[in-house]
């Protein structure tokens, strides 16, 4: 079951396209998915893709499965196009705009209005079904006319409807077609100009994911962060230990950018029904609020010779209490207190700090003190520093003791640090990691084990971008965290690729 996915608007101009009577553009209007006052309904940065064909090839159905949701089955209800059909598409790293034209464009391109220099690429549709010759012969009239125009054009050939036909005979029609094509070519009398025009060939389906592959090959050509995703994908996958990595633009199922490996079949459909599935379950979290920002703690004012409020007032006398060790383990390393000293620090009424510092393991009275007894800190980067504390043996010698201090940026009781180093990391740290000085936001995850041996991993990363990755089950649990730290960066790169491109928008 798929979710409904509405892009933008789609408005078709008041006059038939005919070689006779040219058809009159459609006038602006506002686009529900664009960014309130920002985006306009067009603009020099929006893509234009100009889609052919002839009657009944396809053209229609496949607009309106990819962008509107709409169900395979329905598509032989669709009517057929009789006018010039713009769809605009917003909620992509890249703003596009499709324009589906009739059949009778191809008699004469003077009916679209403007010259095809209006247009960044040209999608031809074949259908597989039907006879062959009468549209390659429109395909070769089509390239003769760009040719003249822009002789290194985007040309997309979809070839069509191929689900009834087997995977070994679809193939052989594939190759069939385009090795057509290409003879097309070389008997023309301008092929030295057809020769130049890149083509790239799709074979593609509404009832598989063969159709969402080809779309999303068509776009990634027409969006110039392409290679900067790519790259990120690649840092990505190659220190997290990933074996293949999607961006998904989760509204129509389509991969904004893949790392550099083979982009699989199987491989895909799997993520694509993946995002499918967690897509269905989004109405059920709409509702969900913004995570608070955290309130700014209050430096501790008292001194450590007044009285602080605390709630062991309410304990009772020390010499009622037994003198046992209590043991305090925070996330980070495991602590022991003695009851004597918190004692002490009830009594005196001085200031805790010391309550989060691990206190110094106690010497065996037959022998000198052993380095290797103190308390093992678990954070990685709290091992880079330590405080050095004199310490007197038996023998009267002095000897250095090492003890770990908590690298956090306030003490157990809300006061800052005396330490000005771990304050300025943390400030540090808070500029470095992405979003640490905006507010808090949830971004949904999921994972699912696939096979013993293989995981499956979702993150999202904006609101229409998501990351999907294949991974070992056994890299995925050992470095979940490290894969986690990593993502999080990714995140913070890819929304700076968004915000700029909206910022483009907006001038």
């Amino acid at each position: 079951m798929q979710t409904p996915r509405h892009y933008g608007t789609i408005t078709t101009p008041s006059h038939t396209a005919s070689p006779q009577q040219p058809a009159t553009p459609a006038s602006a209007t506002a686009t529900p998915n664009a960014t309130k006052g920002a985006l306009a309904h067009d603009g020099p940065w929006r893509k234009k893709i100009l889609l052919a064909g002839i009657r009944q090839a396809g053209k229609t159905s496949l607009l309106e499965v990819v962008f509107q949701s709409l169900p395979p089955k329905d598509t032989f209800y669709l009517e057929t196009t009789n006018t010039i059909r713009k769809v605009d598409i917003d909620s992509s790293i890249v703003a596009l705009q499709f324009w589906d034209c009739p059949a009778n464009i191809l008699a004469n391109f003077d009916s679209l209005g403007v010259p095809l220099t209006h247009f960044q690429s040209i999608v031809f549709v074949i259908d597989v079904q039907d006879d062959y010759n009468t549209p390659i012969a429109y395909l070769i009239h089509l390239l003769a006319t760009v040719a003249e125009v822009n002789p290194t054009f985007n040309m997309n050939i979809l070839i069509h409807k191929a689900e009834q036909l087997s995977d070994e005979f679809k193939l052989e029609t594939f190759q069939y077609i385009q090795s057509r094509v290409l003879d097309e070519i070389m008997d023309h009398p301008a092929n030295a100009l057809l020769s130049h025009i890149p083509l790239n060939f799709h074979i593609s389906s509404v009832y598989d994911h063969s159709l969402y592959e080809a779309v999303s090959k068509i776009i990634q050509r027409l969006t110039p962060q392409h290679g900067t995703l790519e790259n990120l994908m690649n840092t990505l996958v190659s220190n997290s230990g990933i074996a293949k990595a999607f961006l998904f633009d989760v509204s129509s199922l389509t991969y904004v950018a893949t790392d550099a490996s083979p982009v699989d079949n199987n491989t895909f459909e799997l993520c694509c029904d993946y995002v499918m599935m967690l897509a269905s379950f989004t109405k059920l979290y709409k509702n969900l609020k913004p995570l608070p920002p955290p309130e700014p703690s209050t430096p501790n004012t008292h001194s450590p010779g007044s009285s602080a409020p605390s709630s062991d007032s309410a304990l009772p006398p020390d010499n009622t209490k037994p003198k046992t060790n209590i043991s305090i383990a925070p996330p980070s390393r495991s602590t022991t207190i003695d009851s004597d000293a918190s004692s002490d620090v009830r009594a005196t009424g001085a200031k805790h700090e010391h309550i989060s510092r691990p206190k110094a393991p106690r010497r065996p009275a037959d022998g000198p003190e052993d380095s290797t007894t103190s308390s093992p800190s678990h954070s990685l980067i709290a091992t880079e520093k330590a405080q050095s504390s004199p310490t007197t043996s038996s023998n009267g010698s002095t000897s250095q003791k090492t003890a770990k201090k908590p690298e956090s940026k306030h003490d157990s009781v809300g006061g800052p640090t005396s330490n000005g180093t771990s304050t300025a990391r943390s400030k540090t740290l808070d500029k470095l990691l992405p979003g640490g000085d905006q507010e808090s936001r949830r971004w949904s995850s999921s994972s699912v084990k696939l096979t013993p041996a293989t995981s499956l991993a979702y993150w999202q990363i904006t609101e229409s971008l998501s990351l999907v990755c294949i991974i070992r089950s056994e890299t995925f649990e050992k470095h979940r965290g490290l894969i986690e730290y990593n993502v999080t960066f990714f995140r913070g790169a890819v929304q700076k690729i968004v915000q700029l491109e909206r910022a483009k928008r907006a001038q």
